[in-house]
């Protein structure tokens, strides 16, 4: 009996596949929603479904679909039995925009040079006919002097004339080729690009009856996506910094999306979303092994071991008075009130996003171990309600370009620090103090001193805040000792080694700050200080 019915099914789909009529739609592409990496498209179309079955197609849909991620649902006396993508290796693919520019462009470009070719060769026929009458005179008739001069004058104006028109003309042969050979070059390289079929999604459906079917279909695909960047400006230390967001939207699906209404995104559709599960750890004693030169040392095995592998991912109106930010449960959107059209070419086009006002205490930070410059930083406190994302910032003070950061909003500080650049006008040198040079034994130990000098000089017209930070050693190893001599009553943190002092400096004042510690190990185990 089971066997009967299975054969039954079987025959009844082949039925249907056997049967079931062709319907194309005229699909429209109705919003799109723009992930930090993916994109959700949303198709819609309205078409007269006859009785029976039949298989409606839809067209014009992305070149690369997540199957699992297609849904089609509508609203009409039908049911929808089956949903599919396929591919059509016999329906060409329509041109794009740019291909049909630059294929007209060719041809007009081709038809001046044919235009070019037949002015050369007028002037070379021509050419060729003053030649061939440049023989003066016969035996019956004499020619004067006066005839032969006033010949010879035409015949070098004419024929310098005429070989000056076709250099003019070679030249401007050979621009033109030039660029024809480029524009050639384009199209070849779109065509590669092009794929050798067109992506439907075919619907199965059942009428009981002739109706009308209004059809939606969504699905994901990879080929698209956004990311953040921000314009950071500043008019000086006594104003706010304004921080621009920005997203740059880029698509390749193969459709352009024209006059669209587009949903910015914070989510990824590529993210893992299973929830993590920890196993079980076990802990045990490492061998220990001797390494020669050349080798790896345990140190550098355990640092190895415990390092993350990363992944490879003047004031005017603007486009962002016109968005609409929504927080979701899971991310934030942003829906501008107008529409967009991004062409499926794969560059960035940017949409403004927001643009926010943020109150900055404004200081400068030096660090003169690393590079002897003091950078201007603002320190904007309540920043996480703005809802930034990691991303590139151009950093624009006093209405002048100083270069590039990133913005990390990944953080558990109070307040985020954005660097301005530096500032030449505060004078920075860092010394070494040579009293503090020489190594000292107490028996098998070896006590090794250092000391350091740090001079701030502020040669700009008004007081600054500056945070000064150096640093000491920490030992790992109970038989390395460090010990603090002097610190110039630095602010210690004895966990990461830093010394910070808090300065204040009226116009043309200059500060110096020592500090001294000192190293004490076996004198038989070298130590790497530096």
């Amino acid at each position: 009996m089971i066997k009967k019915i299975f054969v039954l099914v079987i025959s009844i789909f082949a039925v249907v596949n056997l049967y079931a009529m062709e319907i194309p739609a005229d699909t429209k592409l109705n919003s799109v929603t723009v992930f930090l990496g993916g994109a959700e498209l949303t198709h819609t179309a309205q078409i007269d479904v006859p009785q029976g079955i039949h298989e409606i197609i839809f067209e014009n849909v992305a070149n690369n679909i997540i199957g699992n991620s297609l849904q089609v649902g509508g609203t009409g006396d039908f049911v929808i039995l089956s949903v599919n993508q396929r591919q059509n290796y016999l329906k060409a693919k329509e041109k794009t925009p740019q291909l049909i520019i630059l294929e007209d462009s060719l041809k007009l470009l081709k038809a001046d040079l044919n235009k070019l070719n037949n002015n050369r060769q007028v002037l070379q026929y021509e050419l060729d006919l003053l030649l061939a009458n440049k023989n003066l005179g016969n035996d019956t008739k004499t020619i004067t002097v006066q005839e032969l001069q006033r010949m010879s004058d035409y015949f070098n104006k004419k024929s310098t004339q005429l070989l000056n028109d076709m250099t003019s003309i070679d030249l401007k042969k050979e621009k033109l080729n030039e660029r024809i050979t480029k524009i050639q070059n384009q199209i070849n390289e779109i065509n590669s690009k092009a794929k050798s079929s067109v992506t439907e999604i075919v619907v199965t459906v059942s009428a009981s009856k002739n109706t009308k079917g209004n059809f939606k279909a969504s699905y994901l695909t990879y080929d698209a996506g956004w990311n953040p960047s921000y314009d950071l400006r500043s008019s000086g230390i006594d104003t706010p910094i304004k921080l621009d967001l920005r997203a740059n939207v880029w698509q390749q699906t193969g459709i352009d999306w024209n006059d669209m209404k587009i949903v910015l995104s914070t989510r990824s559709a590529r993210q893992n979303n299973n929830k993590p599960e920890l196993k079980r750890w076990f802990i045990d004693f490492v061998n220990q092994m001797k390494y020669r030169g050349g080798g790896i040392n345990e140190m550098q095995m355990m640092k190895s071991a415990a390092a993350p592998t990363m992944d490879a991912a003047a004031e005017a109106e603007s486009m962002a008075d016109y968005m609409m930010v929504s927080e979701t449960q899971l991310a934030v959107e942003y829906t501008p009130q107008i529409k967009y059209s991004i062409a499926a070419d794969g560059k960035p086009h940017i949409v403004a996003l927001q643009s926010y006002d943020m109150l900055a205490d404004y200081e400068y930070y030096a660090a003169p171990k690393i590079v002897a410059n003091a950078f201007l930083v603002a320190n904007v406190k309540d920043w996480s309600k703005y809802n930034l994302l990691p991303g590139s910032a151009n950093i624009y003070f006093e209405n002048s370009f100083v270069g590039t950061s990133f913005i990390n909003p990944n953080i558990t500080e109070e307040a985020m620090t954005f660097s301005l650049g530096r500032d030449e006008s505060i004078v920075i040198k860092r010394e070494t103090l040579q009293d503090f040079t020489e190594d000292k034994f107490f028996g098998s130990d070896v006590e090794r001193f250092f000391g350091y000098e740090i001079t701030v000089r502020n040669t700009k017209s008004k007081e600054i805040k500056l945070t000064l930070e150096d640093q000491f050693p920490i030992s790992k190893n109970e038989d390395i000792k460090v010990k603090l001599i002097e610190t110039a009553d630095a602010k210690i943190n004895k966990n990461d080694g830093i010394l910070t002092w808090n300065l204040k400096l009226n116009p043309a004042e200059s500060v110096s700050k020592k500090f001294t510690y000192s190293v004490r190990h076996p004198g038989d185990k070298p130590v790497n200080i530096y």
